[in-house]
């Protein structure tokens, strides 16, 4: 495995919000480091990944809606590194990204790369990421319960579902609980539930 610093097949494009304190870590090991803010502080979000994708570039980036366009919409992009960071601490995510580089850049390519204070989870591309039925009864939208994945069209949260699930109710008792949704529902929930887990790898930062 390539050592830290020693990737040079691992580019990157760090989009207006990444720190700079951040990119010029990043250069300062060796990597190649290309700022969104250079070359547009107003560039779309879409026209970010067509550029990453053109160039070859891994995107770095605080906004989580990037998501919404590798998964949702199949927008290609050789990589995504995503920030979920709520104190915003520069030199915190400075760490997260160099225990990434230094121990799992490897699977960085063809991934979104959630870091956070404490973890760190890979989920890979692909079509096969959710099944299509699955896709149809549930869905994400930052505007909506911050993000979290809920039943299509409402605000009942999968969350929910498992937890009523897991404390013993049945799918007919929650269906009593909340009548607007159907049995396809909760079954899409614990689908949902079964192959995010089944496709994410998840890392402890130490």
């Amino acid at each position: 495995m390539p050592q830290f610093g020693e990737n040079e097949t691992l580019q990157f494009l760090a989009d207006v919000n990444v720190e700079k304190t951040i990119i010029d870590f990043l250069r300062q090991f060796g990597y190649l480091v290309q700022s969104v803010a250079e070359l547009s502080t107003s560039m779309l979000d879409e026209d970010i990944l067509n550029y990453a994708q053109r160039n070859n570039f891994i995107l770095i980036t605080n906004d989580k809606d990037f998501g919404e366009f590798v998964f949702r919409q199949k927008k290609m992009t050789k990589g995504i590194i995503l920030f979920r960071f709520e104190n915003q601490k520069a030199i915190e995510k400075i760490t997260a990204i160099q225990f990434v580089l230094e121990h799992h850049q490897d699977k960085i390519a063809n991934h979104f790369v959630v870091l956070s204070p404490k973890k760190v989870r890979f989920i890979p591309f692909g079509g096969s990421y959710m099944r299509e039925d699955l896709l149809k009864r549930i869905e994400t939208n930052p505007k909506v319960m911050l993000g979290k994945p809920v039943i299509r069209g409402t605000r009942l949260t999968v969350e929910i579902i498992l937890e009523k699930l897991s404390s013993g109710m049945t799918p007919e008792e929650i269906q009593m609980e909340y009548p607007f949704i159907q049995a396809g529902d909760i079954r899409a929930a614990l689908l949902y539930a079964s192959e995010f887990l089944s496709l994410t790898g998840e890392y402890t930062i130490n």
